[in-house]
């Protein structure tokens, strides 16, 4: 179909656009109806536009260092698995929004909505320091403790699809990302923080022990055949467990040969917990 703009006007609107301008300020700028801009400018493609108005820009620039693998990232991703949130939430508002159709009459729609949260739970004062200051020297991107809810959460689709690009989350699909068991100095990392937030020690005359208690079978013999078998440590999992609809298994550390091994190899951010295995030395 011919349009109806000089091919002037339909140059300077798609300059415009690609250049930053929304839809709302192109109309405003040539006084063209809100309701026909689209038709001009619909074949342009997001990546084309040097520049996206504020509204739609990304929340989030992610730092080309923090596409690596580093320590940092490594102990935020054992952290997330252990004690975090990782999920994308989608649907749509219940207040319906204002659009213009084609024909340039005012029409009313539910608005789809997108959110990504990334949250890390702990009351462990050492353990938010260190996931804080782990997440801004990866993201440059500063989060604070909400004391009510005990976690540091951020709302961050760019910082959501770097993280799921190395795993899944969640407690059934929780992974040891590839990147992570490469290398012995991040798998100990990852598994450093992962036991800060999964572990529990019993010390009692008749066991001590590290345990952990998962009902991602996967993931405890990912741990014990591709971690702590490389370090020489040996641990055995048991289970499956019934409780109510779910199999739970139990990974364990015991005889002080490899209590010591773990100390020394692994050990534990997490300060109670440091003292508690020291104690059972």
């Amino acid at each position: 179909m011919k349009s109806k703009y000089p091919k002037s006007i339909i140059n300077t609107a798609k300059n415009l656009y690609i250049q930053g301008k929304s839809q709302k300020e192109v109309c405003k700028e040539l006084t063209i109806p809100e309701g026909s801009i689209w038709r001009i400018l619909k074949d342009i493609k997001q990546q084309e536009r040097k520049k996206l108005p504020k509204g739609f820009r990304p929340k989030h620039t992610i730092p080309k260092t923090s596409t690596f693998m580093s320590k940092e990232k490594a102990r935020i991703l054992g952290y997330l698995a252990a004690e975090g949130h990782v999920r994308m939430d989608e649907g749509y508002n219940k207040k319906k929004r204002a659009f213009y159709k084609s024909n340039g009459v005012i029409g009313y729609k539910q608005a789809r909505y997108k959110h990504a949260l990334i949250s890390f739970c702990s009351t462990e004062p050492e353990l938010i320091k260190k996931y804080i200051k782990d997440f801004y020297k990866v993201y440059k991107i500063k989060t604070k403790y909400i004391k009510k809810k005990c976690e540091v959460s951020i709302r961050s689709i760019e910082v959501y699809k770097d993280l799921i690009k190395y795993c899944k989350f969640g407690s059934k699909e929780w992974e040891i990302p590839k990147e992570v068991l490469n290398r012995n100095i991040f798998g100990k990392e990852w598994l450093k923080a992962f036991y800060d937030g999964e572990a529990h020690i019993d010390n009692h005359a008749y066991q001590k022990r590290i345990v952990i208690n998962s009902i991602n079978q996967k993931g405890l013999i990912s741990i014990k055949d591709n971690i702590l078998k490389k370090i020489g440590v040996t641990s055995k999992l048991y289970g499956p467990y019934h409780w109510k609809n779910f199999k739970s298994f139990r990974l364990i550390i015991s005889r002080k040969d490899n209590l010591i091994k773990f100390n020394e190899e692994i050990g534990f951010y997490h300060p109670k917990k440091q003292d508690k295995l020291q104690k059972l030395l």
